[in-house]
């Protein structure tokens, strides 16, 4: 309750300064953070079809969900003009999939053997992102829309398994992944959502993002590539 009850009284004050006059900094650098809730999954690809791979990303496709997941680090924004400023920075993301709880059966009831099991593939990046913003309105709440590439860094998976008892809590127990994933890849990311200047040199921006994984993230004939849709939130100073 608490980050909707944040997130709400976000939204009253930036609906009740729409109509207050925006001044554009003096000075062009800002730097912020952020922070991106994100719901994230994969699309699944065959390099090439066999009636067997057809049958495994079918059967994958059934079994796997999204998981929610984070994008948060810090950015450097430079203000080109009063409605177009570029972004970077240096970002650290958490995306994957997770499957399916899957019930347990065994031949005999036993309290000690799990009853569901649920496999999480957590996938962690550093992110470098390359945005392009453009902003609409004079005022001190500004609509902004972004597009550009983000560069990502893999450093590990780690595939978390659920178990689920009757009489006792889950325990989850964590493992490095081994698979061969690309190191580098580049995802294509598109956002829209609200800038407000709550100060001189303070803006807030609220901001819905999709991002989309150009490349394969394993050379293997069944392969995948992340996406995410999130909610970013950063915070930026003016210098």
């Amino acid at each position: 309750m608490k980050p909707i009850t944040t997130l709400i009284f976000l939204m009253f004050i930036l609906g009740s300064a729409y109509g207050q006059e925006h001044k554009s900094p003096s000075k062009k650098i800002q730097i912020g953070i952020n922070y991106s809730a994100d719901l994230n999954y994969r699309t699944l690809f065959i390099k090439k079809e066999t009636h067997g791979s057809l049958i495994v990303k079918d059967s994958r496709n059934k079994n796997e969900i999204p998981k929610y997941g984070y994008t948060t680090g810090i950015l450097l924004s430079i203000n080109i003009c009063p409605k177009i400023s570029l972004t970077t920075g240096l970002q650290y993301s958490n995306k994957g999939y997770q499957t399916k709880t899957t019930e347990a059966i065994w031949q005999a009831p036993d309290p000690s053997l799990a009853s569901s099991t649920q496999f999480r593939y957590q996938n962690y990046f550093i992110d470098i992102p390359v945005i392009a913003n453009y902003f609409i309105g004079n005022k001190k709440l500004r609509l902004v829309t972004s597009l550009g590439l983000t560069t990502n860094l893999y450093i590990n998976e780690i595939v978390s398994l659920k178990l689920n008892y009757l009489t006792k809590p889950s325990e989850i127990h964590n493992t490095k992944s081994n698979y061969n994933y690309n190191k580098f890849n580049i995802s294509a990311t598109l956002g829209c959502g609200m800038n407000y200047r709550i100060h001189s040199k303070i803006d807030i921006r609220l901001e819905p993002t999709f991002r989309y994984q150009i490349f394969r993230i394993i050379n293997a004939d069944l392969t995948a590539r992340l996406w995410n849709i999130g909610l970013n939130l950063g915070v930026f100073n003016t210098f």
